[in-house]
Parts: C-alpha cells; structure tokens; sequence
C-alpha cells in the first residue's frame, strides 16, 4: 500500500537536468515523464531543397535517427545526407567531415529532413525529439492507484 502512494509522489522529486538540445531528462513535462531524452530537431529552410517529397516519410524518420545516433559513422552519415542534399553531395569529403562536426545532432537532422523535402512536424509530429523514451504520467498514477488497492484488499484477506 506504502508503494502505491510513494510512486506517484517519488516522480514529483525527479530533478530537472538540461542536457543541452532544449531537453530535459527524468522530469515531469507537459505529462509525461521523460526516461531517455532524444534529440530535438530543427526546423530549417534552406532556398535550392526540394519542393517535392523525393522520399516515403518511413524512411526519411529512419534515416534521421540514423543522423542522430552516435554509432553511426560520419562517413555512413555523410552518405545519407549527400542522397538527398545536392550542395552537401559537391563538397569534397573533408569538407563534409567539417559539416558535420560543427552541425549538433538536432540540426543535421533538422538539414536532412528539409532535404528531402519534409518540415519536421510532417515527419515527427508535434513532438519534434527523435528517440525520446517517456511514460505518460497517467499510467503512474493508475499504476499507484492499483497499488493502493491491491494492499487494501491484502490487508483485508
């Protein structure tokens, strides 16, 4: 019974920690709590991206996180990029190693998908992270609230 009303307070003392990107990690925001934050993209618009989808939204959310995910090596990222982006696609590979190492993770994304020409809402929806893990706040509470429940009934029996 103690863990169904400790659960859903011990998620009001989660600690607020910026990590940089506009992000927030185990903390209560906008209803959900947030265990693994992702990258937040940029929306940028470049004059020469194409006006028209040359790609499925599928794979362009597929290749973004690939941008994004540190595994990856810059030269696999440099390929991605150069598919869909003429002018990244004439520098010489030096010169994209470059690019890619001032551009932060959200902002390479960000180049990618309005590369392929996508705004980032169209690809991510209103939530523009990509690989962010997060638990609606109400399945705690309902969780807590079971808790609670089932001790009573053990109590009882």
């Amino acid at each position: 019974m103690g863990l169904g009303i400790l659960l859903p307070l011990l998620s009001f003392s989660f600690s607020e920690r910026y990590e940089g990107e506009g992000a927030w990690i185990t903390r209560i925001y906008e209803g959900e709590i947030i265990l693994r934050e992702g990258f937040r993209v940029r929306e940028l618009k470049r004059e020469g991206m194409a006006a028209v989808p040359k790609m499925s939204e599928e794979a362009v959310k597929r290749d973004a996180k690939k941008i994004v995910d540190a595994r990856v090596s810059k030269s696999e990222k440099a390929e991605i990029l150069a598919s869909v982006d003429a002018e990244f696609k004439s520098l010489p590979p030096a010169e994209r190693e470059k690019v890619l190492g001032v551009l932060t993770p959200g902002e390479l994304a960000g180049v990618y998908i309005s590369a392929a020409g996508y705004r980032a809402e169209q690809i991510l929806g209103p939530d523009l992270y990509l690989d962010r893990s997060t638990i609606p706040y109400r399945y705690i509470l309902v969780g807590g609230i079971t808790l609670i429940f089932l001790g009573a009934l053990l109590r009882v029996v």
